[in-house]
């Protein structure tokens, strides 16, 4: 059992690993909205479960894709909505920093939500719209 445990975990790393080099900007985007929801979610699991240092490795992950999302934006060019994006990660990172000395599950949940609305926003983006895999995000 535990070599099938080893065998997909394996396999599940090349898969994302083949999605992110062959992947559009708008799909390596998308592939870290996902990311963040999902550690996001591990994060709450692993407070309801007094295990703190899992709760420390998925807020670090979660802390580190909203910086990644923040530092890809283009103030220059995006205008009001970057800016506007730009304060919201600022106080997202923050909010995450807060909840993770009083292990607040209703922050961690509030900013899971807010990262599902941005990566719906994001899915529902005009195929038109898409960048190729060579453009800035």
């Amino acid at each position: 059992m535990l070599r099938a445990q080893q065998a997909l975990k394996q396999y599940s790393s090349v898969e994302r690993s083949t999605q992110a080099y062959c992947g559009s900007a708008y799909d390596l985007t998308k592939m870290l909205f996902n990311g963040c929801l999902k550690s996001l979610t591990l994060t709450v699991f692993h407070i309801k479960n007094n295990n703190y240092a899992g709760k420390s490795t998925e807020l670090s992950r979660s802390l580190a894709i909203i910086n990644g999302l923040q530092d890809c934006l283009d103030l220059e060019k995006g205008g009001e909505l970057a800016e506007n994006l730009d304060a919201l990660y600022d106080y997202m990172s923050q909010t995450l920093r807060d909840s993770s000395s009083t292990n607040s599950i209703e922050k961690i949940e509030y900013i899971h939500g807010l990262m599902k609305e941005i990566s719906l926003g994001w899915e529902a983006m005009p195929m038109e719209c898409r960048r190729d895999r060579k453009s800035v995000v």
